[in-house]
């Protein structure tokens, strides 16, 4: 099966049903005005999810995918900028999506002549940015932390859970499915090109030298 991608993202979270929450479609005039706004074309993976939905959040809450414009850190346009106002040493590269639930955020590395869509975590601020690459890819990583992390809810006996898991086409877990092992294993599978296969921000970071060279790597 080829790599996850958007289109099979989509398709799997509706087969969940309400355990994935979508915003309503962003059409082309709001997606030009968040570009404007921004300063710089958004990737073409992200306008593609965002042509379906504008903003998603999973209903277990570890994910959560902000609408392009919104209040204040809650949207797309304006979330890295508010971050920074927080004393948040968020690099210019990195445009903040969302967030995992937790302390740490989630968003796109965008550089000039960009091959890849790197999806980067960054951890609670520090002097310096804790980052970790999650995917070599938004539909990747978005395949990923949706087959580990749905399961896992109060409902993850559901059938449509598995309907979910079914569309991904994700690797069952070797052991329990809350392993850390299974967790990396997923994120393995939907990028194979992971830089380092046990991501951590706080542990290993990445520079963001590092990751505007491998943004570019084909």
């Amino acid at each position: 099966m080829t790599a996850p991608d958007i289109p099979r993202v989509l398709r799997a979270w509706r087969a969940a049903g309400a355990h994935v929450n979508f915003g309503e479609p962003a059409d082309e005039a709001l997606v030009a005005r968040a570009q404007s706004g921004l300063g710089f074309p958004l990737p073409q993976e992200v306008q593609d999810l965002w042509a379906a939905a504008d903003g998603m959040s999973l209903a277990s809450g570890d994910l959560v995918l902000h609408p392009l414009v919104g209040p204040e850190h809650r949207g797309v346009t304006t979330a890295s900028r508010q971050l920074r106002e927080w004393d948040w040493p968020v690099p210019e590269e990195l445009l903040v999506l969302g967030d995992n639930g937790a302390e740490e955020v989630i968003g796109v590395w965008v550089v000039p002549e960009a091959r890849r869509t790197l999806v980067v975590m960054m951890g609670s601020p520090s002097g310096e940015p804790d980052l970790a690459v999650l995917g070599t890819s938004l539909g990747g990583f978005l395949a990923a932390w949706s087959a580990f992390f749905l399961p896992l809810g109060d409902p993850g006996a559901d059938p449509a859970i598995a309907d979910c898991l079914a569309e991904l086409g994700a690797p069952a877990p070797l052991t329990s499915p809350d392993d850390e092992e299974h967790f990396l294993r997923l994120l393995a599978w939907a990028s194979p090109d992971l830089p380092d296969p046990r991501p951590d921000p706080y542990e290993r970071p990445l520079s963001p030298a590092e990751l505007s060279r491998l943004a570019q790597q084909p």
